[in-house]
């Protein structure tokens, strides 16, 4: 259902108000009349509702009962999970895994196992990206420094 037109609004434009003549769009904005409350709300407008008596709340599909069916929480410890991870990135590297539902545990594990390798690999990183600066800078310099290669039709002349 649509909220018909006719139903009254929360706030209407006061009566009788009107743009003061001093007013100037362009110093002043767009003259917009102020608003008050409307006697007549009859508050927000809600659909129509019919009861059901046969109402038996949400729909649940039935469930077939399966011999073999045993619940994921019911497995005993998990020694290995498998994932198929696609990056973009060439040379990304993903270790230390955790699957847990405790917020403390995941946490700690990442004090433990994440927090110093990540150290370690900024360290890196940093030194790799100076030594790429470094390498630029060397390959401008002996661009700018080497003579101009020459075509080779110099002294190449046929008799």
């Amino acid at each position: 259902d649509v909220r018909p037109r006719s139903w009254p609004r929360k706030k209407i434009t006061a009566d009788g108000a009107e743009r003061p003549p001093e007013w100037d769009d362009e110093e002043d904005g767009i003259w917009q009349a102020p608003l008050v409350d409307n006697p007549d709300y009859k508050g927000p407008w809600r659909p129509f509702r019919i009861e059901n008596p046969e109402y038996k709340g949400e729909w649940k599909p039935r469930q077939i009962p399966h011999p073999n069916y045993v619940p994921f929480a019911h497995f005993p410890s998990l020694k290995y999970v498998g994932f198929e991870l696609w990056t973009v990135n060439n040379g990304t590297i993903i270790d230390n895994i955790i699957v847990t539902d405790s917020w403390r545990a995941a946490r700690q594990f990442a004090e433990e196992q994440w927090s110093p390798t990540f150290r370690k690999e900024k360290g890196l990183r940093e030194a790799w990206d100076k030594a790429q600066v470094a390498r630029a800078e060397r390959a401008e310099f002996a661009a700018s420094t080497a003579e101009p290669e020459s075509d080779g039709e110099a002294g190449s002349e046929e008799e």
